[in-house]
């Protein structure tokens, strides 16, 4: 008896996620082309074709709370695919290779880059946060701190045994926010993250983040590091 009841209340979900979704593409493809502080709702609203102009404060408060939703979204993406790398990874039992501990850092954004437009336009839109970041870049990551994203912390930390704790947290930052800032430039590019061009970038931003893991403490740090301790 009840099922007749059903197909809209489907019908109803199905518009909803729908708007939902059409609401949070119009926002990214807006923050990518003009900065989230040029953004306002009534152009989110033009552009995802809704003409109820309540639209977004029904489904998500406000504009912090669609970001927050599609950060969520695309948060949920990397972890999926980091979640899948690091378990290939760790499958093979032997120790990994530094630079294949830097990949599980990248390739999760970079696949995606390369299968998805709209992925492309999320880093263009919210990669500058990462880069720019006040605090910690690791703390303005979409994936958060979940477990894949600790097993790599711990894989750094046994690869890089040598640094101390502070040059240690130094060198990750630095790595996060170079990274960001490579994507959000390739991302601008024509043919970015694919075909032959995609591959080299991909291979130069992973050399150049094992440079900045890898890199020996410089006397003159050491020396500036024993000065200011005193």
């Amino acid at each position: 008896m009840d099922k007749p009841q059903s197909a809209p209340v489907d019908q109803r979900l199905s518009r909803g996620e729908a708007t939902k979704s059409a609401l949070m593409r119009a926002a990214e493809k807006l923050i990518a082309a003009g900065g989230i502080e040029n953004v306002t709702i009534k152009q989110i609203l033009h552009k995802a074709g809704q003409n109820n102009k309540t639209a977004l404060q029904y489904h998500f408060g406000d504009m912090k709370g669609l970001i927050r939703a599609l950060r969520a979204v695309r948060g949920g993406q990397i972890k999926a695919k980091r979640e899948r790398h690091v378990a290939q990874l760790l499958a093979r039992g032997a120790p990994p290779a530094l630079r294949d501990i830097c990949k599980l850092m990248i390739a999760p954004a970079f696949e995606l880059a390369r299968e998805d437009a709209g992925f492309r336009r999320f880093i263009r839109a919210f990669g500058p946060e990462i880069a720019l970041s006040q605090g910690p870049a690791g703390n303005a990551a979409v994936d958060g701190d979940g477990p894949a994203s600790q097993a790599i912390i711990t894989l750094l930390r046994d690869e890089l045994g040598a640094l101390d704790d502070d040059i240690f947290r130094f060198r990750i930052d630095a790595a996060l926010r170079f990274a960001a800032a490579s994507f959000v430039h390739h991302a601008g590019q024509n043919g970015a993250f694919t075909g032959p061009k995609g591959d080299a970038f991909l291979s130069n931003v992973l050399d150049a983040l094992e440079g900045i893991l890898h890199a020996p403490v410089s006397a003159e740090t050491q020396r500036i590091r024993g000065q200011s301790a005193e």
